[in-house]
């Protein structure tokens, strides 16, 4: 029988649950089918309720005794195994709505480096950041004036994101399916599945 992490005679185990003194009383006596007191168990413990130490644990990277592989490798001192992303194609199955939250954030870089561009030189730049996560960003026109852009995404035709920034006036871009818009620098896109 398993009583707190250790093995116990049945006899033990009666004793320890108040069932009778299984033959041992005050810490000296033989355990329940053992002559003589040879493995005599102090069970005064047990029934004083003082908890037994924990049993000892292999070291870390030590492989189990039931043929299941160690929780770490030596030189993983973490224990942790790394996540790698989905692949891309996994992305055709992911709603709109859930990325568009990366065609924001490119647009919100893309905004922030036309501003530092146009204090630099005084013109806002053509020149497209590189896509992520199946996006591809577009510049649709960039200028003295404004730059206005657009993000499409390939698993998803037919739907985009956009920005601006600068004085647009009538050239501010729209959606590709709803015609949103937004304020300068913000990104607007379709609405979500």
């Amino acid at each position: 029988m398993r009583l707190a992490g250790y093995l116990l005679p049945i006899g033990l185990l009666a004793s320890a649950c108040g069932g009778g003194d299984g033959g041992e009383r005050g810490g000296a006596g033989a355990s329940s089918g053992s002559p003589g007191g040879a493995g005599a168990v102090d069970t005064t413990a047990l029934r004083s309720g003082v908890p037994h130490p924990p049993p000892a644990r292999a070291p870390r990277g030590t492989p189990r005794p039931d043929s299941l592989a160690s929780v770490g490798d030596a030189d993983d001192s973490a224990g942790l195994t790394p996540v790698t992303p989905p692949p891309a194609d996994d992305l055709r199955v992911m709603p709109w709505s859930m990325l568009t939250q990366h065609a924001e954030q490119l647009l919100r870089d893309l905004a922030s480096r036309q501003e530092e561009r146009f204090a630099d030189e005084g013109r806002y730049s053509a020149e497209a950041p590189a896509g992520r996560e199946g996006w591809t960003v577009r510049v649709l026109f960039a200028d003295e004036e404004a730059w206005a852009a657009e993000a499409t995404q390939a698993f998803h035709p037919g739907r985009s994101c956009v920005a601006w920034g600068g004085n647009a006036g009538g050239r501010r871009p729209r959606t590709a399916l709803a015609g949103r818009s937004a304020g300068a620098g913000t990104p607007a896109c379709d609405p979500g599945d």
